[in-house]
């Protein structure tokens, strides 16, 4: 548990915390150079002094920095909670710290709806049923800006009714699996050379398409993979949930 301000803190020196931290030295000044962390006092010597609030600063830090896993959603959410927690207002942090849970669980849940959508991929569905853009990126948590842009990069296609483009839902299982792609860090090149070969059924170049490496079997084992990677993350907001509530 940190100290409360009314009582004395410990003091560390740069070495100390990042030790403290697991982290190296430069990292310690880096998180302080971009507003991370509060910046310290100094000694008469010009030496850091940091605090038992710099240890929990740099904890949080660490716990969102260091799952291997880069959502632009996700890391904005936590990015908040850094810098309510760098301005030692730790009310608004837990406040951003629950907010970065709740972005993680929606993101988490568009994961295992990908999932299901690519095994069920080649099953008969109705696509009598056509949403317009804007229906199509309130289903896929984007924006419509996102749908218009891959349907101009070929990854989707639409069809005219009336003057709206609408698409089917064969069209909304690959914006599903656009979005978690992209979310797992693969780039657009690589998602429209594998839906190629998905639209013809033939998985196996698909997912050759997508990997430089053979580390996966199956779409279905990368996108398992990037839900694992989202569940590390889940895991560690919950440890940050779990620090706060001891300050």
């Amino acid at each position: 548990m940190i100290s409360s301000s009314k009582q004395q803190l410990n003091t560390y020196s740069t070495r100390q915390i990042a030790e403290y931290s697991g982290v190296c030295v430069n990292t310690v000044r880096n998180y302080e150079k971009y507003g991370f962390i509060s910046k310290p006092k100094r000694a008469n010597n010009g030496y850091r002094i940091f605090t038992d609030v710099h240890v929990l600063q740099m904890i949080l830090c660490r716990l969102i920095f260091a799952p291997p896993y880069i959502n632009p959603l996700i890391r904005k959410a936590a990015m908040e909670a850094i810098y309510a927690s760098a301005n030692e207002d730790f009310v608004l942090c837990r406040e951003q710290t629950e907010k970065y849970i709740e972005v993680i669980e929606s993101e988490l849940n568009k994961a295992n709806e990908s999932v299901t959508a690519l095994a069920n991929f080649r099953k008969a569905k109705n696509n009598n049923n056509y949403y317009d853009r804007k229906k199509a990126a309130v289903m896929i948590g984007t924006t419509v800006e996102t749908i218009r842009n891959w349907e101009r990069n070929g990854l989707i296609f639409a069809v005219k009714k009336g003057k709206k483009s609408v698409y089917n839902q064969t069209e909304i299982d690959f914006m599903r699996l656009i979005y978690v792609l992209l979310s797992g860090g693969f780039n657009l090149q690589k998602i429209y050379d594998s839906l190629l070969f998905l639209r013809d059924a033939e998985n196996e170049q698909a997912v050759e398409a997508l990997c430089d490496s053979h580390n996966y079997i199956n779409l279905g084992n990368i996108e398992k993979n990037i839900i694992v990677r989202i569940e590390e993350v889940l895991d560690s907001a919950h440890k940050i949930r779990e620090l706060l509530e001891k300050k």
